[in-house]
C-alpha cells in the first residue's frame, strides 16, 4: 500500500502566509543540526514556499537533505541552504499526511509494490479534484487508513478509483478475506 492519499486540511492562509513570511528571512543555524528524523521547514520549488518536514538522510557532503513532506505525504530533495529549524508555533500544528491504501485492490502481480505506470494512474486520478473517501478500516499495528475514494463528478455514475485500477489492468482483486 505505497499509494498514500494526501490530506491537506491544514491549508489556511493565514498558516501558510504567515509561515512564508517567517521561513523567508535569513536564518544561522548549525550544520550539523541535520539528522534523520529531526523535523525541520524546508523550501520546496514544487509548492513554491516553506513546509514542514521530517529528513530522513543526509547527502555524504552534507549538502543535500532527503526530506519527507508530512503535510503532503511525499519525498523531496532539498538543498541545505533550503533548511531552517522548525519553530514551537509551527510544530504545535498537526501532521496533515497519513498512510492511506485502498480498498478492494492490490498490485497485479501480487506483491505489496505498485507499478509506476499504477501510481502514475493513481495520481492523475486523484489530483488537483475533489473527491469522496469512505473510511472502510483503520489498522492500528501499521496506522494505515484503508478506504475508497470516489470520484462523483461524472452525471452518471459514481467512480471507485480502485475499481478504475482493475478496469485499466493495473490492479487485482484482493482475496476475499481481505481489505
Amino acid at each position: 500500500p505505497d499509494m498514500v492519499a494526501e490530506t491537506r486540511w491544514l491549508r489556511s492562509p493565514y498558516v501558510g502566509v504567515e509561515m512564508n513570511k517567517f521561513y523567508s528571512q535569513p536564518l544561522d543555524c548549525p550544520e550539523d543540526l541535520w539528522r534523520p528524523n529531526n523535523m525541520c521547514v524546508a523550501y520546496c520549488d514544487q509548492y513554491q514556499g516553506w513546509y514542514r518536514a521530517r529528513v530522513q538522510q543526509v547527502s555524504p557532503d552534507g549538502k543535500l537533505l532527503q526530506c519527507s513532506m508530512v503535510d503532503y505525504g511525499d519525498v523531496q530533495k532539498i538543498p541545505l541552504s533550503s533548511v531552517r529549524p522548525l519553530t514551537k508555533q509551527f510544530a504545535a500544528l498537526p501532521i496533515q499526511a497519513c498512510r492511506a491504501a485502498l480498498c478492494g485492490v492490490m498490485p497485479v502481480d501480487g506483491s505489496m509494490v505498485w507499478s509506476d505506470e499504477s501510481k502514475k494512474f493513481f495520481s492523475t486520478a486523484v489530483s488537483e479534484r475533489m473527491l469522496w473517501v469512505k473510511l472502510v478500516a483503520q489498522d492500528s499495528a501499521s496506522q494505515i487508513l484503508w478506504m475508497h475514494i470516489i470520484d462523483t463528478s461524472h452525471d452518471d455514475t459514481d467512480v471507485y478509483i480502485s475499481n478504475s485500477l482493475v478496469e485499466k489492468g493495473l490492479g487485482i482483486r484482493p482475496p476475499q478475506n481481505s481489505l
